[in-house]
């Protein structure tokens, strides 16, 4: 993988398929905290060409586009924990191990993610994971949300 591709930034990106919680389902092993990021698709392209697990969602209605993302794990228990903040009208707070479910249940419209790759062999293959360095998510607060935002707690 060329150096350059070694980490990526997006900015003002939707997310897909989110387990913050890292619960248990069909597709994820429990305690496996993650999400998708959606790409745009040039860079998804490119880094695809480098190795990265690029995934396309096709089309759901005639005139919508390929949707492209890639799977960004999070792991705390690193040397190197993420930085997680959370972007509301109360200002900034710090997402931890112990608040990173609650993302869960927010209504995210966008997030600026910072990632690096961790290039894996095992007996199934190898690849290249995405693991989560720095993330801002900015929540899509409802008219109640916004009008007792500047109330004291």
């Amino acid at each position: 993988m060329p150096k350059e591709r070694a980490e990526f930034t997006v900015e003002d990106a939707p997310i897909l398929y989110r387990n913050f919680a890292g619960a248990k389902t069909n597709n994820n092993a429990l305690g496996s905290r993650n999400f998708c990021v959606v790409l745009p698709e040039e860079d998804a392209l490119i880094m695809e060409r480098d190795g990265w697990n690029i995934k396309r969602r096709e089309p759901r209605e005639e005139g919508d586009d390929v949707v492209y993302y890639l799977q960004i794990k999070i792991n705390f228990d690193s040397s190197k924990p993420p930085r997680i903040t959370l972007i509301s009208s109360a200002g900034q707070t710090p997402i931890t191990v112990d608040t990173i479910a609650a993302l869960d249940q927010y209504d995210i419209k966008s997030v600026d993610v910072r990632a690096v790759a961790y290039s894996w062999e095992g007996t199934l293959g190898s690849g290249i994971s995405a693991y989560l360095v720095n993330m801002y998510v900015v929540i899509d607060e409802d008219v109640l949300d916004l009008k007792y935002a500047d109330v004291p707690k």
